[in-house]
């Protein structure tokens, strides 16, 4: 009952391909929000309706992910646990591994953009 089924190497890579594929539609898809919230020029013309309703549902891509990931990470944890028990240590320590150094690279990017803003507004009032 306690024994681990494994799946085969080939299937987790075509898992994480579907999860990279959800990623990249959801950079897409808040991508257009961005611009058609921030460029009243963009082109919302008949084809342009057909791509914000395609590509612009990033709440569903958004879902896909997190279950994909969700999965992802249950293999992870099961893979761990058949090995040597569940060191939840081991397991933060590399969770954090992965989202710290994204997380710390969009962190200063916005600081940079915030910093940028507001040497603009002062520049433009001064």
């Amino acid at each position: 009952m306690n024994e681990v089924q494994t799946i085969p190497k080939e299937v987790v890579n075509k898992i994480d391909f579907c999860r990279g594929v959800f990623a990249i539609l959801v950079m897409i898809a808040y991508s257009f929000d961005v611009a058609t919230v921030s460029l009243p020029s963009f082109p919302v013309t008949f084809s342009g309706n057909i791509l914000k309703h395609i590509l612009g549902a990033g709440f569903y891509w958004v879902l896909g992910f997190f279950v994909i990931s969700g999965f992802c990470i249950q293999l992870s944890c099961q893979k761990l646990k058949s090995k040597n028990g569940f060191p939840l240590k081991y397991y933060i320590k590399a969770r954090l591994s992965r989202i710290l150094p994204l997380y710390l690279f969009a962190f200063v990017i916005h600081l940079f953009m915030l910093l940028q803003e507001v040497l603009m507004v002062n520049t433009q009032c001064g």
